[in-house]
């Protein structure tokens, strides 16, 4: 979690990684709470390169679930994200 978006910039910059764009602040509604998210696509990081992690290239995204957040994100950029089913 990052207090602001120059926060997260600052971050994908350390980390190598070049900063493709960044959503608008995204609104999200749930029973019990407001979330308001945006996103920041930062692209050849080295961000996750760590045993933990897994990559999952976009084309099988749709093999996987994903909060209706971020679902909603990748719909509204399928110029930026095509291989997402």
């Amino acid at each position: 979690e990052f207090e602001n978006l120059e926060n997260m910039k600052e971050f994908c910059l350390i980390n190598r990684g070049v900063i493709k764009m960044t959503s608008s602040l995204q609104k999200h509604v749930l029973s019990h709470q407001h979330l308001h998210a945006q996103f920041v696509y930062c692209s050849n990081s080295e961000i996750f390169n760590d045993e933990d992690t897994v990559e999952i290239p976009i084309s099988e995204l749709g093999s996987y679930p994903l909060p209706r957040l971020i679902d909603r994100f990748l719909e509204q950029n399928q110029l930026i994200f095509p291989d997402k089913p």
